[in-house]
């Protein structure tokens, strides 16, 4: 069972927030791309932890996009107001 918290719940934490992102997401939640920022710095640190290069950059770009996304719909429900 000690396999189980190799990288002291870090990869568990990732999953969690992962599908708690895509659910807020597909429900139309602009509250999912703040989770999905949270979930890229932990997709961060285990990339570091398992030593990829691929993991962390991916992460970073995710979550770029997860603010231009979060910041695009802001601005649309601004816009829709005025």
């Amino acid at each position: 069972m000690k396999f189980l918290w190799k990288y002291y719940g870090v990869d568990w934490i990732l999953l969690i927030l992962s599908v708690i992102n895509l659910w807020l997401l597909g429900n139309g939640k602009k509250f999912g791309f703040i989770i999905g920022v949270v979930s890229n710095i932990f997709g961060i640190i285990f990339g570091i932890m398992i030593e990829s290069y691929a993991s962390p950059a991916m992460n970073i770009m995710f979550m770029i996009m997860n603010i231009r996304g979060y910041l695009k719909w802001r601005a649309n429900e601004i816009k829709d107001k005025v």
